[in-house]
């Protein structure tokens, strides 16, 4: 089960994670829902921390779901979200390229083929 989906309910594989109704083991990796916490634990870790780029691959829907739950947490702990859209390398240099007055606190990096490098 581990890696065929990121949510085997949402995905159809079982009826629930308690309950799956048939002969299926595994492990599900709820990713995006701990990405709140992530978020907490990064401004816990930097008291200062106000805005944070995240860096995601817009075509990987976990990265999508993620970035939804950051936005989500961001404001109850005063930050600010900067969404990058990463599909290649080639972005890499785009953001952090970024002048002065957009220049992030922290960076979060979610994870995909892009951040394997």
């Amino acid at each position: 089960m581990a890696g065929a989906a990121p949510d085997p309910v949402k995905e159809g594989f079982v009826e629930s994670l308690a309950h799956p109704g048939g002969n299926i083991t595994g492990v599900a990796l709820r990713v995006s829902e701990l990405a709140g916490k992530r978020l907490e634990l990064f401004k816990e870790a930097i008291p200062k921390l106000a805005r944070v780029a995240v860096l995601y691959d817009p075509a990987l829907p976990p990265n999508v779901r993620e970035l939804k739950e950051i936005q989500a947490a961001a404001p109850a702990l005063g930050l600010t979200i900067q969404p990058w859209e990463i599909r290649g390398m080639d972005d890499f240099d785009r953001v952090f390229a970024a002048p002065d007055n957009q220049r992030p606190d922290g960076v979060y990096v979610m994870g995909g083929p892009a951040s394997d490098v």
